[in-house]
């Protein structure tokens, strides 16, 4: 029974797998992508050759040029992205573009005989024909946006395999709860009553939950969408801990029910700060954010039609169902793991801000020293709690607790500046983690630079600073001197 139950985990299994590495291999035969050229032409006779240019999914745009006479693309060469014209030798100039019909794109061309445009294929003659190219072009063009940066693509397969494996899921639990409601035998009103109950209790928590947290979800979207996503994880585990406890239905399921919607939340309330970061010039959310949901509906589908294959062959054994339910969660959260990991902010919050400076003030304040997205995005913590916590760098003149001789001092080494660097005399006496005071009109700017000043101080005290008004006069000084170079 046991080795039948890892048979059917692993097909599925496998299943999520394949799919994935079907999506990124579309995305790699798709990368072609020709750019809007304008239309231009002033030669009599046919052109010998034209700049075109390509972006490979996931790569950085680059330039071939096209021979007219042979067919062949070879030789890379440069083009003028801001006048969008192919600079051809004689007898002309000429370009292409694509051309918009009901949404599908073709390249355009001249047509000496016509004396005119007309349509015509990509120059990779051989793969226009084939039914893998045809039907993937179909796939991209309905699912893909146009214009996104390049961890787009790796969040989106990671993400696909990620759903599946929760579509997956959700039919596991779907079905031990029926189950435990005993379905198999009888459809009373109770159980249904219990239904409709754990329904409503988990809105009430939901409710709850937005109000206390949803200010949160911007600053740190990362951490708490994955956080949420171990959530919703444990709550389709304890939808198939009811079959073994069917007496305590309504108290599991509700807790399922909460901590599913919890995740719902948090994932609707930071998908669009993900989906600002693909956008490469801010004009296309709403492309990306429809051809997401279309992407996660396709993904979604197969996900249930795979765990509804995977359930008949569990049946009803309780063994089958929680080895399954094991095997598909550990997937699930490494995809969703991946996902997240793939994601590039180019904005900084609190956490970012302060390890760039870190970065930075480590590799000799030179500019080359500074992080760029890419490494500070691998270098942000996902999971694990952050070093940087915005309650205990931040504090009021109260929460100091200094004497006025002291905050004087301490408001002098900054002065002419909107924030200052203290300590809180109660906690730490010795200043080993200094705090920043704000001034109540201090901008975007200001808050940088004292974050600037504050990794500054920390890095001086962890250097051996033999006090803390040292660190500070050291911090003082690096802000004034490297900070612009920092910003």
């Amino acid at each position: 029974m046991i080795a039948h139950s890892i048979r059917n985990t692993f097909k599925s299994l496998v299943l999520g797998l394949l799919f994935h590495l079907i999506f990124c291999q579309v995305c790699r035969v798709n990368g072609l992508r020709y750019s809007c050229h304008t239309l231009q032409h002033t030669s009599t006779k046919a052109p010998q050759s034209a700049v075109l240019s390509k972006r490979w999914c996931g790569k950085p745009r680059s330039s071939r040029r096209f021979s007219a006479e042979s067919g062949n693309c070879n030789g890379s060469v440069e083009t003028d992205d801001q006048s969008q014209v192919a600079k051809l030798g004689e007898p002309g100039r000429y370009t292409f573009r694509y051309e918009e019909d009901g949404g599908e794109k073709r390249v355009v061309r001249w047509d000496e005989s016509q004396q005119r445009f007309q349509r015509t294929a990509p120059p990779q003659t051989k793969y226009v024909n084939s039914v893998l190219v045809k039907s993937s072009s179909f796939f991209v063009r309905n699912f893909f946006p146009d214009n996104v940066t390049d961890d787009y693509y790796r969040y989106t397969a990671w993400r696909s395999l990620h759903r599946f494996m929760s579509s997956t899921l959700n039919v596991f639990g779907t079905q031990a709860l029926l189950l435990a409601l005993g379905i198999k035998t009888k459809l009373g009103t109770a159980a249904a009553a219990n239904w409709v109950l754990k329904d409503t209790l988990g809105t009430v928590f939901r409710i709850f939950w937005a109000g206390k947290m949803g200010r949160r979800f911007d600053a740190d979207a990362k951490k708490w969408r994955y956080r949420t996503s171990l959530l919703y994880t444990l709550g389709t585990g304890l939808e198939v801990v009811t079959y073994a406890f069917p007496s305590l239905f309504l108290v599991f399921a509700t807790l399922s029910n909460a901590l599913k919607q919890t995740s719902r939340l948090t994932f609707s309330a930071t998908r669009n700060t993900f989906y600002r970061s693909f956008a490469q010039r801010g004009e296309n959310i709403g492309d990306i954010t429809a051809k997401g949901e279309a992407q996660i509906s396709l993904v979604d589908l197969l996900g249930m039609c795979a765990g509804i294959a995977a359930s008949k062959a569990i049946g009803t054994s309780k063994a089958k169902l929680a080895l399954a339910y094991l095997g598909c969660s550990a997937v699930e959260l490494f995809a969703i793991y991946r996902e997240i990991r793939a994601v590039v902010f180019r904005t900084l919050n609190h956490e970012r801000t302060l390890l760039a400076a870190e970065r930075f003030l480590q590799g000799g304040c030179a500019p080359a020293a500074a992080p760029t997205p890419e490494a500070l995005a691998a270098a942000e913590p996902i999971f694990l709690p952050s070093r940087f916590r915005a309650k205990r760098n931040f504090a009021t003149v109260t929460e100091t607790g200094l004497a006025d001789a002291a905050l004087q001092r301490c408001l002098g080494r900054f002065r002419g500046e909107r924030f200052a660097l203290a300590r809180r005399a109660r906690e730490d006496p010795e200043g080993l983690r200094p705090t920043v005071l704000l001034h109540a009109d201090a901008g975007n700017e200001d808050v940088l630079k004292a974050l600037f000043a504050l990794s500054a101080a920390q890095r001086a005290r962890a250097a051996g600073a033999p006090s803390f008004e040292a660190a500070c006069e050291a911090a003082a000084a690096a802000a004034r001197e490297h900070f612009p170079a920092f910003a």
